[in-house]
């Protein structure tokens, strides 16, 4: 596991994600690898380049997109004209030479206003704010609907690929039929 070694000084390191100058302090242990366990103030693991704070918000994001929504998002970035870097949390895209971070965001609109779920990461030259709508429809409605797909029927020949987005109309009224009554 690990070992012991004395502790140093803390010293200040710049984080490689948000590039703000932050402390980090050698706790005196060493992982099995020989690589060294290091700490903030707050007694906060280092991961690597990231610091602390960059660590938690990455992990909290890549948790919070799923993979439809990543994406989703990686789709828009293409269609805009960037070239995809990396699609690791926080995604890595190029356009023109010049390199991009995107962050990721959930948002949502409360009486005409967008509310972002967190704080902005630092370190990101955009975000991608994701917005979740919900449509309500009968079985009627959706069996007549265009290009719809049931992913995960059992069936080979329902599923959808992963990169594949089902689309929507953009009215969906019940059926008078379908209301109970």
């Amino acid at each position: 596991m690990t070992t012991q070694h004395s502790t140093t000084e803390p010293a200040l390191k710049v984080c490689a994600y948000c590039e703000q100058e932050k402390v980090r302090i050698w706790s005196g242990a060493k992982l099995k690898d020989g690589s060294k366990v290091y700490f903030d103030h707050k007694h906060q693991r280092w991961a690597g380049r990231r610091c602390p704070d960059c660590e938690k918000s990455r992990v909290q994001t890549a948790v919070k997109c799923d993979r439809f929504a990543k994406a989703n998002i990686l789709r828009e970035l293409e269609s805009k004209g960037f070239d995809i870097v990396s699609s690791a949390v926080p995604i890595k895209v190029r356009k023109d030479g010049i390199e991009f971070t995107v962050g990721m965001r959930r948002a949502y609109m409360d009486g005409g206003n967008i509310v972002i779920e967190n704080d902005l990461e630092a370190g990101v030259d955009m975000v991608a704010l994701v917005f979740e709508t919900v449509r309500i429809a009968t079985p009627g409605q959706i069996a007549v609907m265009p290009n719809v797909k049931v992913a995960g029927a059992g069936q080979a020949g329902h599923q959808l690929p992963d990169d594949k987005m089902v689309s929507r109309p953009a009215d969906v009224t019940p059926d008078a039929s379908m209301v109970p009554g």
